[in-house]
């Protein structure tokens, strides 16, 4: 019976999620689910008929002691190892149900984003709060773009997202008046392929952070919590779910409602019917 080694296996996981056009982010969190799943199994090697069964043990054991998510999360890298040897596995088991997530925007929706950027010491800071909060960009969306991505007819910018997909954000004249003074820069200095935010993204992630700080935000804040304030306050603003949904680059309205939320005036006017 043939086996597999850990390298053999990761490897071979690698090379699969590379070829279904997954991003970096997520061939990280797999193969750490297919790290963890050796080392907790005990494995030296597995062969393919072992896989299913060991699995299921793996995620059943634990199921008890790790979050719903993380759980689901498992659950999907295991069945892509299957597939990495062309094997479907677990068809039949049940992941439990995660909590329904909340939507986290700044408080103050965009008088906040008005303080962060007033807090920017930095040109290159003002454009990463800029491109997540006021484009909805992912942070690493946002450390990847460069000036060529922009559109000075249009007035917008071309994004690349989670599995190599394209989207074009168009830009509000607030946000273009921020933009404007590096673009030109950039352009003008021979760096029109070189990303505008050029920082890593943990050195990105704890900026903002930062900035919430200075910017006397009244919680810690997150690069996704202007993403989230960004597709709440377009939302607001239109009503239009497949607008948001596009702007913000997702395969489904369902996921960009996760994004969205409801404010509580706007609960309370929906339930008086009688009005």
């Amino acid at each position: 019976m043939a086996t597999i080694s850990f390298t053999g296996a990761t490897e071979a996981l690698r090379n699969y999620l590379s070829s279904k056009g997954r991003s970096i982010n997520t061939e990280k969190a797999y193969l750490t689910d297919l790290k963890m799943f050796w080392e907790e199994m005990d494995l030296d090697t597995i062969s393919i008929q072992e896989i299913e069964t060991l699995a299921a043990l793996w995620l059943n054991g634990r199921r008890r002691i790790v979050s719903a998510k993380t759980t689901g999360r498992r659950l999907t890298s295991m069945k892509n190892f299957g597939l990495a040897f062309k094997v479907a596995i677990l068809a039949e088991y049940s992941a439990p149900t995660p909590a329904k997530p909340r939507p986290h925007p700044l408080p103050g929706g965009v008088d906040d984003l008005r303080s962060l950027l007033n807090a920017c010491y930095q040109e290159e800071h003002r454009t990463l709060i800029a491109l997540t909060g006021l484009c909805g960009a992912r942070i690493t969306e946002a450390r990847e773009v460069c000036p060529v991505n922009f559109s000075f007819v249009d007035q917008n910018v071309t994004i690349w997202g989670k599995g190599d997909k394209e989207r074009t954000i168009p830009i509000g004249d607030y946000a273009w008046s921020i933009f404007l003074p590096i673009l030109v820069d950039r352009m003008t200095t021979n760096q029109a392929n070189a990303p505008l935010v050029k920082m890593g993204d943990r050195t990105a992630r704890e900026l903002i952070t930062r900035l919430g700080v200075r910017a006397g935000i009244r919680r810690p804040i997150s690069s996704h919590d202007l993403r989230a304030t960004f597709a709440t306050e377009a939302y607001e603003r239109t009503k239009d779910i497949r607008a948001v949904q596009e702007l913000l680059g997702h395969a489904s309205s369902q996921q960009t409602e996760l994004y969205i939320l409801i404010k509580d005036d706007a609960m309370r006017a929906a339930a008086n019917i009688m009005e």
